[in-house]
């Protein structure tokens, strides 16, 4: 039953959790990255792109972005640039489309789809000579990463070192209907959601008008009408149910990370995987007071959310 409180105690200002969130997704006061690049094809004749920085070491960090991130998220930057001046090899992964090039097919990606990280690892271990490969997940992307340690429990690379999923919205149904109660949250989200889509309408597979993607006004309804159907679910509520990692954790078998902060306002407290940190002594649930969404800010230097993850990932 590993549920651990760590040590964050950010300014008294930071105490807001919108202002944890904002800072976290607009200000790390860190540079663009020059990454170098390389493309994995996968088994589904689709491309994805990983972007990565050469190490010292044969020690990697492997980063999955957020709903609509990339390499040059903020909080991805923190950290890879911290871990390649410690002399790991950084590698970057972007969900299909999210990297600045558009993917061959109508279907992109979505929260559960762990097929890629699989492959894309796979590939990574072929393409390198890694000794030890980490794996932190952001938001979406934690969640990905949580369902990936259940969905290829007995598959998991030989070289696998700490797993972190960082601000997981663990319950998909439940985090929805809580950001659809932000006006701001929830039109923020739809906005690069409908953005998305609207690349996909003049694929000869679009089942869907421009004007009934820009008419759309809650990510439900965006997932009712896209990410469920283009990967074949009946209904947005059947593939949130399908894929929150809350629902999959009973077949972790290898120590896996989740940091949360209670105050977090894109899920509440129903979404917090207690009773499943409970029966399985893999899922090592970190708990903080404070933190928002992707934020865990102390000051503006922002070098407490550095040391969390460094300390959680024991590296």
């Amino acid at each position: 039953m590993p549920i651990y409180e760590p040590s964050f105690a950010p300014s008294f200002w930071l105490r807001n959790k919108h202002i944890q969130t904002l800072l976290g997704a607009f200000y790390r006061n860190t540079k663009a990255i020059k990454y170098q690049r390389i493309s994995c094809e996968l088994s589904c004749d689709d491309f994805l792109d990983i972007d990565y920085l050469e190490g010292i070491s044969q020690e990697a960090v492997f980063f999955v972005h957020g709903l609509e991130g990339n390499s040059q998220s903020s909080y991805i930057r923190v950290l890879a640039n911290h871990f390649h001046k410690k002399g790991f090899w950084v590698f970057a992964f972007h969900f299909r489309s999210c990297s600045g090039r558009d993917n061959r097919h109508i279907q992109t990606y979505h929260s559960g789809l762990t097929i890629d990280i699989h492959e894309a690892l796979q590939f990574l271990n072929n393409q390198f000579k890694i000794s030890k490969l980490h794996i932190v997940g952001f938001s979406l992307g934690g969640n990905t990463v949580v369902k990936y340690m259940a969905d290829y429990a007995s598959d998991l690379p030989k070289n696998l070192g700490n797993v972190l999923a960082i601000s997981v919205p663990c319950d998909l149904s439940k985090s929805e209907k809580e950001l659809r109660k932000s006006k701001i949250y929830n039109h923020y989200i739809l906005s690069a959601l409908v953005r998305k889509g609207l690349t996909k309408v003049k694929s000869s597979q679009a089942w869907f008008t421009a004007q009934e993607m820009k008419a759309l006004k809650t990510i439900e309804e965006f997932d009712d009408l896209f990410t469920a159907t283009s990967f074949g679910y009946k209904s947005a509520e059947a593939y949130y149910q399908s894929n929150s990692c809350i629902n999959h954790m009973d077949k972790i078998n290898y120590p896996t990370n989740i940091l949360l902060s209670l105050d977090d306002p894109f899920f509440n407290a129903a979404c917090i995987p207690y009773q499943q940190a409970e029966k399985n002594a893999n899922i090592h649930l970190h708990l903080t007071k404070y933190g928002g969404h992707v934020g865990f800010w102390t000051d503006l230097k922002n070098k407490g959310f550095i040391k969390l993850v460094e300390e959680i990932l024991n590296v």
